[in-house]
């Protein structure tokens, strides 16, 4: 029952590493066509959910060695460590998105949307709220800290394309350029998830019930 438990959350991490790298790389051509900061913010962010997501089979396949003479318990609780890590993936990736954010608000860059950037843009909408919803359920189905970690950021993640599609939406009709601001507030959302997750783990480690 456990190594079957094990077997389903390395399967959901490894669907959720190639479904990010996909979504990811269309994000990076979209973000070199139009210079848009918020879209290549997104992007990063995607590419960020595939290392957590390869984090997440690394300390799921450590959790199952057996216990040892130093380790009677086992090594369950990697999977926290697991957690911890991804959160603070989360908290340097948005911290970093931050400043970039920060920079071009002072040093504004042209941008160039087109409705094929846009269209492209909603159907990666659709595929990762599908994704965020079955990383989630699955991560609570299985008790897996990390995959319900995985989950949020996914959450999040559609959050940011919605916020990345209204700044797209606000400069073709008024050529006003809110990219570096919805950058920054992007990098705000994520920093939220990463302080939560940390927080979650924390309280695991520390017994919580």
């Amino acid at each position: 029952m456990k190594g079957n438990r094990e077997k389903q959350i390395i399967n959901i991490s490894i669907l959720g590493i190639i479904a990010n790298l996909i979504l990811a790389g269309v994000k990076i051509i979209i973000g070199v066509m139009s210079g848009s900061i918020a879209i290549t913010s997104d992007a990063v962010n995607n590419l960020t959910d595939s290392s957590t997501a390869l984090i997440t089979i690394i300390g799921t396949k450590l959790a199952q060695k057996k216990p040892d003479k130093n380790h009677p318990f086992g090594f369950g609780r990697v999977e926290y460590l697991t957690s911890m890590i991804i959160g603070i993936i989360v908290l340097v990736t948005g911290f970093e998105m931050g400043l970039s954010s920060i920079k071009g608000i002072f040093n504004p860059s042209v941008v160039d949307y087109s409705w094929v950037i846009l269209i492209v843009l909603f159907i990666t909408v659709i595929v990762k709220t599908f994704l965020a919803a079955y990383i989630e359920k699955q991560g609570r189905k299985l008790n897996s800290g990390a995959l319900i970690a995985s989950g949020k950021e996914a959450k999040n993640d559609v959050l940011i394309s919605v916020v990345t599609i209204i700044s797209a939406l606000v400069y073709m009709f008024t050529k006003l350029s809110i990219d570096s601001y919805a950058g920054l507030f992007i990098s705000i959302f994520i920093l939220k998830t990463g302080f939560e997750v940390l927080k979650d783990t924390i309280n695991k480690i520390l017994g919580e019930k």
